[in-house]
């Protein structure tokens, strides 16, 4: 999978997902140094440490707004919660409004400014009413305006004038296009952080942060991770640069090496599936080869296609819940079909004639593409790659793709 931090969701590719899985943790590493020596030398639990502390209160929070309707009630719940996540991210709440266009504003969190301008904004949002709700389609709470500046308007929604805009409306329209916006948004909804940096958020890139799984497994490399994209230290220190300004360049960096050691790799792909197609034609087929014009002609561009439904699948299958193309929550598909399986399998060494010279992995290949294309189950059956037949729930719909067409 494209990125293995267990709780964390790349959406959009905030950064690109090899550089977060492969070369992230490295570009951390001197801020878990810091916070490691300020471990040894004064005691300081480091954030990670501190935000693995908090699983059972959020679990006992999150408990206590579970079913809970009334929406100002989940948000003081929220609100609790979210001042001691803050507080082992190195950030203290001080709650307030912050001006929008005109006389509307937006409650805040926290609010932080570099240089004289803003810089990081912290927005509460209550617990959703059920895990299926968008915390962004939900809007802000009158109870979040203090007392002092109740005349204060909530933003309105530009389609429906008479109702009060979403978080997400506010994002989209309002917060961004303001003389002055600030950088970074941190949109804390009770279960779940979302990292919003204004340029991405218009494309469609931020980080997202699902406090249950994040808490529930509690997997260090994700904690860690977690502590180093938010701290105050590496988002939004008191002085030098932001960290993520580091991250973002390396990230680049990191992307235009792999374009192009992929170019390399493509070329190199191409030349051993010719070879062997001409070592199978001549070898096998006893046919000739080169005096055939038609067949050299069709080489080149067959065998790019193969290497097309290769990259393509492994595209699909690292995104697979979030593209929904092939169902890699499927053990069935994933364990006897997938292309990650069989990259596995390649793996295994091959110690007889018959393995080596085989074509298992090339008739498997051909069942996953006719899969693709085609569309599966059909009549609630699936075909082996070595024979019979398996029930189950695999369930794709077809592709109907000239790439994966044989005719073609």
């Amino acid at each position: 999978m494209a990125f293995e931090f267990s709780g964390i969701e790349n959406v959009g590719e905030f950064y690109s997902g090899h550089y977060l899985s492969a070369v992230l943790e490295g570009d951390l590493k001197a801020i878990f140094q810091k916070w490691k020596k300020a471990k040894d030398e004064e005691g300081t639990r480091p954030p990670h440490e501190a935000l693995a502390g908090l699983a059972n209160r959020y679990f006992t929070t999150y408990g206590k707004a579970a079913g809970e309707r009334d929406p100002a009630e989940r948000l003081r719940l929220a609100q609790d919660f979210h001042a001691y996540l803050l507080e082992a991210l190195g950030y203290a709440r001080k709650p307030g409004i912050e001006p929008l266009d005109g006389d509307e504003v937006v409650p805040v969190h926290l609010a932080l400014r570099r240089d004289g301008n803003p810089f990081l904004w912290v927005i509460d949002a209550p617990f959703t009413e059920s895990e299926d709700d968008d915390p962004l389609a939900t809007p802000p709470l009158a109870e979040q305006i203090p007392g002092e500046a109740d005349g204060a308007l909530l933003p309105k929604s530009a389609e429906r004038k008479s109702d009060p805009a979403t978080w997400r409306e506010i994002l989209d329209e309002r917060l961004f296009h303001i003389d002055r916006p600030p950088r970074w948004v941190l949109f804390l909804a009770g279960s779940e952080a979302l990292l919003i940096e204004r340029h991405k958020w218009a494309q469609g890139k931020y980080l997202r942060f699902g406090f249950g799984e994040l808490f529930g497994r509690k997997q260090a490399a994700a904690l860690r991770a977690m502590a180093g994209l938010l701290h105050r230290d590496a988002l939004a220190p008191d002085t030098g640069i932001c960290l993520h300004d580091t991250l973002d360049e390396n990230s680049h960096k990191h992307a235009y090496a792999v374009s192009g050691d992929l170019k390399h790799g493509v070329r190199r792909a191409v030349e051993l599936l010719a070879n062997e197609a001409v070592r199978y034609r001549r070898e096998i087929q006893k046919k000739g080869v080169f005096n055939d014009e038609a067949f050299a002609s069709k080489l080149t561009a067959e065998c790019l296609t193969w290497l097309y439904r290769l990259l393509f699948m492994f595209y699909v299958e690292a995104r697979g819940s979030e593209l929904g193309a092939v169902p890699m929550q499927s053990d069935a598909y994933r364990k006897g079909y997938s292309l990650e399986s069989l990259r596995d399998l390649e793996l295994v060494p091959l110690t007889t004639e018959h393995a080596r010279n085989g074509t298992f992995i090339h008739n498997s290949l051909r069942i996953l593409f006719r899969m693709l294309n085609e569309g599966f189950p059909k009549a609630g059956q699936l075909e082996l790659p070595v024979g019979g037949l398996l029930r189950d729930d695999i369930e794709i719909r077809a592709l109907n793709s000239p790439l994966f067409d044989d005719d073609r």
